[in-house]
């Protein structure tokens, strides 16, 4: 009867350390199942393809290998890369050499001094300054999977933080409430018009198989 006893409560406490240790990456990919599907419904190389057309049609000037490293960051951060693409147009339209007159810099418009933050929790790499495309991408999508969790798995709360800083966007919400912001309108709309167009492609691809046959 003991044993039953311990085993059953040895089971108890396996099931409810799972629940515990549920964190946002849970909640995000369940938020997928509803608006934000688009880490769910493609494929990698359908999103690597079509992150790629969208830099080749509307950002003659920009480098389309960019798509391969926007997705592979994007995924090891467990964060959905169409999200993280719609910022990236939204803060630098591509461009890795971005400066604002504020002094963010690069495809993700990192302040230096959130950059500097940043490093100290990601491992150094050796030659490479936080502006350079690869490492700015790392440090950015980084920090904002740490806004992601902060403001639990909310799209519009973490974009906003990102954009205003996590201090500037609780002082709006305590004085206002959540703003009303057009820079999160633009990352809204640029998602869904990517998610267009992958969804257009896949069935453009699909109808011409069937053709084929």
């Amino acid at each position: 009867m003991q044993n039953k006893i311990l085993i059953t409560l040895c089971v108890l406490t396996i099931f409810f350390s799972f629940s515990l240790s549920e964190g946002p990456e849970t909640r995000f990919f369940s938020l997928h199942q509803t608006k934000w599907m688009g880490a769910s419904q493609f494929t990698y190389f359908e999103m690597v393809s079509g992150i790629e057309s969208l830099i080749q049609n509307k950002f003659k000037k920009a480098d389309p290998e960019l798509a391969k490293k926007i997705v592979d960051i994007s995924l090891n951060q467990r964060l959905d890369p169409l999200w993280i693409t719609a910022l990236i147009w939204t803060e630098s339209s591509f461009n890795k050499k971005a400066i604002s007159y504020k002094g963010a810099r690069g495809l993700m418009q990192l302040m230096p001094a959130t950059a500097k933050e940043v490093l100290i929790q990601l491992p150094q790499k050796q030659n490479t300054h936080w502006y350079q495309a690869t490492r700015n991408l790392e440090l950015g999508s980084f920090y904002l999977k740490k806004l992601f969790f902060k403001f639990n798995g909310n799209h519009k709360l973490a974009s906003m933080a990102y954009n205003l800083g996590r201090v500037g966007l609780l002082r709006k919400m305590r004085n206002s409430g959540v703003p009303k912001m057009n820079y999160w309108n633009k990352i809204e709309k640029r998602y869904q018009y990517l998610v267009f167009k992958l969804q257009r492609s896949k069935q453009t691809a699909k109808a011409s198989s069937v053709k084929f046959i």
